[in-house]
Order: structure tokens, then C-alpha cells, then sequence
């Protein structure tokens, strides 16, 4: 079964499309010829059906919205880029089997750093193999679950120097912490899920945000990720 902030993002594109009129999509299918084949774009007669496409290509994802944010202010639907921000700022975890809001404020200049294994896709390796970029280009999203829940195990008990202090070394303010602090059996890892959608998360700047806190113990759990390197 899907979680609620899947859900939550079907909800959002269902909306958005609901409100696109004809020349709306007119519009975004010129935008996006660039993106989909003549072939595809005559298929295309629904906005449902765009987002599909777009989906399918990778184009938009629930943890990358900046494409289809700047589809709709291009074609002057700021009404809808507001709604598709307040999707953002509410992200939903599960907690107990509870459901738990968390309130973000959207930080543009974030959105907009393009993710470090975009920037090292032309590089050499195999970049289907995270550990083959090394980790100033693998991005904390795309490491195992299980690193989660080791620095989860490190990180929960609660400490001087645990969770609370690396959320703030990773910018969350207080009212974050607050909200963290309901689950906290898995509050480092509603951290580390929530911090990982961001385009500059990688596992250098974590390994790095660890190491300043005083937790290398925490830092050591990334860097057996790369047994050939010394150093992160």
C-alpha cells in the first residue's frame, strides 16, 4: 500500500489538472516538445495524459516538481504554481500508524540547485551504480534503507549531540524539530527522508554535517559505503 505523501502528491497533479483549460494544455504540450516525441505529443489530449507521459519519462517526480513548477508559470497559471507550493510545504509521514503533517516553508534557491547526480551524469562509470560516482554525486535518496535505520539506531536516544543537533547544523528550524520530535523512535529517519528530497542532499554533505556535530561514529556508517576511498 502507498503511503499518504504518495497519495497526497496523486491528489495534487489530479487537481492541477483539473483545472487546466484546453489552451492551458495546448500551451504545455509546445513547452515540452522538446521532451516527448511527435508521436506522443499527438496522443496527448488530456492534461492527465501529459503528466503521464512526463512521469513515465522521469520528467516529474513527487521529489522533483522544478519541471512542472516552471510548465505553469510559463504559461501564466501562477494560481496553480501556489497550489503545487503548498503541496510542498506539507509532506506526510507515518508514525506509529498515525499520520503526521509536517509544515515546510518552500526555499526556491533549494529547488533549484540541480542534484549532484545530475551534475556528474557525463562523467566516467557507471552512474546505474550510486557508489561508482563517489558520494559528492550520489544523493542520500538513493542509499539503502538500511544506512537509515543504523544511524536511526545511533541517533534516537536522546543525547546531547543526536538528531536534534544535526537538524539544525542541516538548516530546520525549531518548529521542524518539534514535529520530528513525535515519532522519537524514527525521528532521525523522518529527518534523513525529508532532508533527502532536497537537489543538494548528498551523502559528502551529510558524512560532512555529522562530522561538525561531533558524531563521526554516525559519519563512519556513510563512509564504509566507500571502501576504496580514505576520505569523504
Amino acid at each position: 500500500m502507498q503511503g499518504s505523501s504518495v497519495s497526497e502528491y496523486r491528489k495534487c497533479l489530479f487537481s492541477l489538472c483539473e483545472e487546466l483549460t484546453e489552451g492551458n494544455l495546448h500551451d504545455l504540450k509546445y513547452l515540452c516538445r522538446d521532451r516527448l516525441t511527435t508521436r506522443e505529443l499527438e496522443e496527448i489530449n488530456t492534461a492527465t495524459k501529459l503528466f503521464e507521459y512526463l512521469e513515465i519519462k522521469q520528467e516529474i517526480r513527487r521529489d522533483n516538481l522544478r519541471l512542472l513548477k516552471d510548465l505553469l508559470t510559463q504559461i501564466g497559471r501562477n494560481d496553480l504554481v501556489e497550489n503545487l507550493n503548498e503541496f510542498k510545504r506539507k509532506r506526510s509521514f507515518k508514525c506509529n500508524g498515525k499520520s503526521v503533517s509536517l509544515d515546510f516553508q518552500v526555499d526556491d534557491s533549494l529547488e533549484d540547485v540541480p542534484d549532484a547526480a545530475e551534475q556528474t551524469s557525463n562523467g566516467a562509470g557507471n552512474n546505474n551504480d550510486p557508489t561508482s560516482r563517489g558520494p559528492e554525486g550520489i544523493m542520500l535518496r538513493e542509499i539503502s534503507a538500511d544506512v537509515y535505520e543504523e544511524l536511526g539506531f545511533l541517533l534516537n536516544p536522546d543525547s546531547f549531540k543526536n538528531w536534534k543537533l544535526l537538524a539544525g547544523k542541516l538548516g530546520y528550524t525549531l518548529t521542524h524539530v518539534t514535529n520530528f520530535k513525535l515519532c522519537p523512535m524514527n525521528s532521525t529517519q523522518m529527518l534523513l527522508q525529508d532532508w533527502s528530497q532536497r537537489g543538494d542532499a548528498t551523502v559528502q554533505k551529510l558524512y560532512q554535517a555529522l562530522v561538525d556535530i561531533g558524531r563521526v561514529d554516525a559519519a563512519q556508517k556513510l563512509k564504509v559505503l566507500f571502501p576504496s576511498r580514505g576520505t569523504l
